[in-house]
């Protein structure tokens, strides 16, 4: 599709009723956001609230990003390593206790024992 990258997959239909030449295009949800729309060597990007259309954010723009490379802010690996933090704060808070295990299963950090976002957010 022209000034749109990239291309989002499409059908076109065209029909004739009543005398009249009718045209339908179908857009479908695509799988690498964000999508651009491109003009005059800009690139922007809309998002749909509701029945508006509107900029993205920067914000907004980042986890488009992150959701076209099948990734979520939680998941994104840290600097910090796993061994120079606890959890007992968290664990006493909701009685409950992390397993060395729990941190992989629930994504908190790496093999290599580095924490992500979410083991951070969790950490003392």
């Amino acid at each position: 599709m022209l000034g749109i990258t990239p291309n989002p997959l499409t059908k076109i239909q065209t029909l004739k009723e009543k005398n009249r030449d009718i045209i339908i295009v179908k857009v479908f949800a695509g799988q690498t956001t964000p999508y651009y729309y491109t003009h005059k060597q800009t690139f922007t990007v809309f998002i749909r609230i509701g029945d508006e259309t509107l900029h993205a954010s920067n914000q907004q723009l980042n986890e488009l990003i992150l959701r076209g490379r099948n990734e979520s802010y939680d998941a994104l690996l840290t600097n910090y390593k796993k061994a120079n933090f606890s959890s007992t704060l968290f664990e006493a808070t909701y009685n409950i206790r992390i397993e060395e295990k729990d941190y992989l299963s629930f994504v908190m950090c790496n093999r290599n024992g580095l924490l992500t976002n979410a083991g951070l957010l969790l950490s003392d």
